[in-house]
């Protein structure tokens, strides 16, 4: 049975973890009430697309994708808090990174940050992750 799904969101969301930030991260499917006077993260995973990395049913698959991580810092107290924390993020993602657990290597391709803007309440600041990883069948 693949796994590749689970490997992958583990992995990243691992990397995240032991990268020891200390901001609150509002994870998939858990409640989460953010503190309105300090920084949190909202990450998720942008699939891109699969395809067979070899011939034959044995041989892995490549999953392409983007995590994104978005920095929410207060709003109307300046970037500098959420761009310090998206290059964070970016010094524990580098280009190159390899996570391996079992049979599925994933390899990060790339950081970016994407345009930040407030809502209101919230400075947001998109951090993107690209990445392929190797998966079995």
């Amino acid at each position: 049975m693949s796994r590749a799904f689970s490997d992958i969101q583990n992995l990243l969301e691992a990397q995240l973890v032991s990268l020891g930030l200390g901001y609150a991260v509002a994870w998939d499917n858990v409640d989460f009430t953010p503190n309105p006077t300090t920084p949190w993260l909202n990450p998720t995973i942008i699939p891109a697309g699969g395809q067979a990395a070899g011939l034959g049913v044995t041989a892995q698959n490549r999953h392409d994708g983007i995590f994104q991580i978005t920095v929410m810092a207060p709003a109307r107290d300046g970037h500098s808090l959420g761009l310090q924390i998206a290059d964070q993020l970016a010094t524990g993602f580098k280009r190159g990174l390899n996570l391996v657990t079992g049979n599925t290597r994933l390899v990060v391709t790339a950081v970016a940050r994407n345009s930040s803007g407030d809502d209101g309440d919230w400075f947001h600041v998109p951090v993107s992750i690209s990445f392929y990883a190797y998966a079995d069948n």
